[in-house]
């Protein structure tokens, strides 16, 4: 969804990464530019970008992903760290930030709703607006019964699925 939404908001050049290339199909299919593995991902965006690197980066894994992410971010760029998927913190040093001018930003929806649910309501309603569009796609990789809930987790935390993972309730 994040590629979908770069390119309605007029990004020109999206590379995305992921855990295996048998998951690049459906990036490209939805925009994306080029699909990379996270694997040393940082020198092939350097030279996609020749040398410059990227404007935006976001990061929902964090630990070596948010380390290597800085190594192609762009003078000025920005780091949206947004999740913690892969388990480990990601070290960032001030160095980093200002020798640069780069920035990091945080975003929880968990937080924001709790401390500032106003700020949600505007994004909730453009959100809604974007899926009812004819040529945003969600593809949904499995549908769930609720009792089925526990399966659901598991195929979340293999990593191995394509698309949304659905509750049928």
């Amino acid at each position: 969804m994040l590629i979908q939404m770069a390119k309605k908001l007029g990004a020109k050049n999206i590379i995305g990464t992921v855990s295996d290339m048998k998951k690049a199909t459906i990036a490209y299919e939805l925009g994306a530019h080029h699909v990379l593995t996270y694997d040393d991902f940082s020198a092939q965006v350097n030279e996609y970008t020749d040398g410059h690197g990227v404007n935006i980066v976001f990061d929902s894994i964090a630990g070596n992903i948010t380390e290597e992410s800085f190594h192609c971010l762009a003078p000025y760029g920005t780091l949206v760290q947004f999740g913690n998927s892969g388990g480990k913190a990601g070290n960032i040093k001030t160095s980093d930030l200002h020798n640069s001018c780069r920035n990091v930003k945080g975003f929880s929806l968990g937080t924001t709703r709790a401390s500032k649910p106003e700020m949600l309501q505007q994004v909730t309603e453009e959100m809604f607006a974007l899926l009812k569009e004819e040529s945003f796609q969600v593809p949904i990789a499995n549908i769930f019964k609720l009792e089925d809930m526990q399966k659901a987790h598991d195929l979340m935390e293999s990593r191995q699925h394509q698309g949304k993972i659905l509750i049928k309730i």
